[in-house]
C-alpha cells in the first residue's frame, strides 16, 4: 500500500534504469541480481492517477 490513494502523484510509476532499461517497481522481481525479492505489494498503485496504470500488473493495483 505505499502509493495507495496518492491521487496527487501523476506520471510514470516509480523506476529505475538498469543496463539501459527502465525496471518499474514492479518489475523488480525480474531482475534477482540487483534487487530483493518484493514479497508484498497488494494495493500499492491503488487510487493513483499514474499515466502507465493500465500497464501495472493486477496484483499491484
Amino acid at each position: 500500500m505505499a502509493f495507495y490513494g496518492c491521487i496527487q502523484i501523476t506520471g510514470e510509476s516509480p523506476y529505475t534504469i538498469i543496463n539501459g532499461t527502465k525496471v518499474h517497481l514492479y518489475e523488480r522481481n525480474n531482475y534477482p541480481d540487483y534487487f530483493a525479492k518484493v514479497s508484498y505489494y497488494e494495493d500499492c498503485f491503488l487510487g493513483t492517477k499514474l499515466s502507465d496504470y493500465s500497464s501495472i500488473p493486477s496484483g499491484w493495483k
